[in-house]
């Protein structure tokens, strides 16, 4: 008799309701769960197809050990045990601070055991080097608006009668905010798309606004121009609730629709005609793309303006505005008692380290690959990788492949036998999410 297993997809950060049918052990069907309270049954491609993820025939079975420029399999016992001689050699040797523990998505999809356990090996290791995705991927948009409001709200467009959607293209990468946007526009919503591409959402957008790869900070600070001067934003809510308006208004006055025009690429009535139409229709919220602004050099700056354009409308704490939905407190694993060094990356990323909330051992990725590189400020010497593919998803790949060589040890821990798992000297392999209990959370 088949058994029916409640959980959630965890192959985005969405997270979603699933029913898993299993028979004699084994999954041989997911499906949406309806019961839940966020996807309500909704599954992306990406979760039907966990199955075949999880029985992939390119899936790691047993331990590899680096053999000069072979694999050799092993046991799982001969694998931990040369793991940890190699770590003992480069505590002794270096000191702890040389390994650094690198997770990738697995270690940052809203809360799960994977980075609590993780992290709590660090502090029992000694090491101040626990590094997530979250330092090259997402954390200007979050640390901007920890900025400007003190917390990270996100927006609510299921419930909003205006969402600008700036550099997002849900339909290709976020398909459950993709159908929340389809159902506010079903029902009379307003939408303003700023894309430097074309999406088939601009074709259902109120407007449409294409700037110059780049150039989006331009065009924010033009639509924050035109709120102040035709005093269009919220007044009740900037006085009672900001400090600094005045700077701010001295601030834009420069950034005018017509020089964002010139530089942006795109019309200044249209951007008026956006900033008008948002600061008008209520309650409005953006959505911007989860990394496509993060991912240049005005990314933080970029994601700030956002923050303050949403302000301007009021619409903070509101439905269909930016909320912030209650999280699920659990108890901290951490010892950070006994770290005794202070984690890469701290001393030059003030911001990073000071708003990031987190205990003693939260580094910065691309320090973390310099000092593997270099030895500066100290050498890292060991690196423990799991469930990310660093030689692919960081830049300036020659410089990552030459940090990852100069290691003395490489243990990597992934399904499957990645770029960065090449070259390793161990490769552990790992369960899918389908093979493993742990707490999640949806979000």
């Amino acid at each position: 008799m088949p058994r029916r297993v409640s959980t959630v997809c965890s192959l985005c950060v969405h997270e979603c309701g699933i029913e898993v049918e299993v028979e004699n052990g084994r999954p041989v069907r997911v499906r949406g769960l309806r019961e839940h309270g966020v996807s309500r049954g909704f599954l992306c491609p990406r979760g039907y197809a966990a199955l075949d993820h999880a029985y992939s025939s390119r899936r790691l079975k047993k331990p590899l050990i680096r053999k000069g420029e072979t694999w050799e399999e092993t046991s799982w016992s001969e694998a931990l045990d040369f793991m940890a001689s190699k770590l003992k050699e480069v505590k002794k040797r270096y000191g702890a601070r040389a390994l650094a523990v690198w997770g990738g998505s697995v270690a940052i999809e809203n809360l799960n055991d994977f980075a609590a356990f993780a992290q709590r090996f660090c502090d029992l290791y000694g090491t101040p080097n626990w590094v997530d995705a979250g330092s090259w991927c997402f954390w200007s948009m979050i640390l901007a608006r920890l900025a400007t409001y003190g917390k990270y709200e996100i927006p609510d467009p299921a419930r909003s009668k205006c969402v600008m959607l700036w550099a997002h293209n849900p339909s290709g990468s976020d398909p459950l905010t993709a159908l929340k946007l389809s159902k506010t526009l079903g029902r009379g919503g307003k939408l303003i798309v700023v894309d430097c591409r074309r999406t088939t959402w601009a074709d259902r957008a109120d407007v449409f606004l294409q700037p110059k790869p780049g150039f989006d900070l331009h065009v924010a600070l033009a639509m924050i121009n035109v709120a102040v001067r035709e005093e269009l934003y919220d007044r009740d809510f900037v006085e009672k609730w900001t400090v600094g308006f005045s700077r701010l208004a001295e601030h834009v006055a420069r950034y005018t629709p017509e020089e964002a025009a010139w530089k942006a690429g795109v019309k200044a009535e249209t951007i008026r005609e956006a900033a008008r139409l948002y600061m008008a229709c209520k309650p409005s919220c953006i959505v911007q793309g989860i990394t496509s602004l993060d991912h240049h050099v005005n990314g933080f700056q970029t994601s700030r303006a956002l923050a303050i354009l949403q302000a301007l409308t009021g619409c903070l704490d509101v439905e269909g505005g930016f909320t912030r939905p209650p999280a699920l407190k659990l108890r901290s694993l951490r010892l950070p008692h006994l770290v005794k060094d202070r984690p890469l990356g701290c001393e030059r990323f003030l911001l990073y380290r000071g708003l990031h909330g987190r205990p003693p051992g939260f580094a910065h990725g691309f320090t973390v690959l310099e000092a593997a590189r270099t030895g500066r400020p100290y050498p890292v010497k060991a690196m423990v990788v799991a469930g990310a593919n660093p030689v692919v998803t960081m830049p300036d790949v020659d410089r990552v492949v030459e940090a990852l060589q100069s290691l003395d040890f490489l243990a990597v821990i992934d399904l499957f036998m990645t770029e960065t798992a090449a070259l390793a000297h161990l490769v552990l392999p790992a369960c899918s999410f389908l093979e493993r209990s742990g707490a999640r959370t949806t979000g």
